[in-house]
């Protein structure tokens, strides 16, 4: 993508914006394969970083490691159709088991303090 040059906008600096000349965009679907592009400088950032290596991507001082919220969703879903789902006592008990707060602390990628339990009703209940 590359910049417009009649794009009216001005910096705080005064210089015109955008400041970068061109943004290339460039996929890279494997998580291994994105991490260490970026660490070897192939890439200039990244983002869908596994659990297991944002403690290390923290601690590195020639990164800077931002979380942000977005708009992902995980969820758990359940044939109600089929035993023993099909009865409803059954759905509520596993409803009602769920400690919402633990799965997504430890279960997502994202950092606890981003992840927000679901609290509503579940589908088909």
């Amino acid at each position: 993508m590359k910049k417009f040059s009649g794009y009216w906008e001005k910096g705080e600096d005064g210089q015109a914006l955008p400041y970068l000349d061109e943004v290339t965009y460039k996929p890279v679907p494997d998580a291994t394969v994105r991490l260490t592009s970026l660490k070897t400088g192939a890439l200039d950032i990244i983002n869908q970083i596994a659990a297991k290596d944002a403690a290390g991507l923290r601690a590195q001082k020639e990164l800077v490691f931002d979380e942000v919220p977005g708009l992902g969703y995980q969820g758990l879903s359940i044939n109600h159709k089929k035993p023993p789902f099909d009865k409803l006592e059954v759905r509520q008990a596993v409803a009602y088991s769920l400690d919402r707060d633990v799965i997504a602390k430890n279960s997502c990628w994202i950092p606890s303090a981003l992840a927000r339990p679901h609290r509503g009703q579940l589908v088909g209940l």
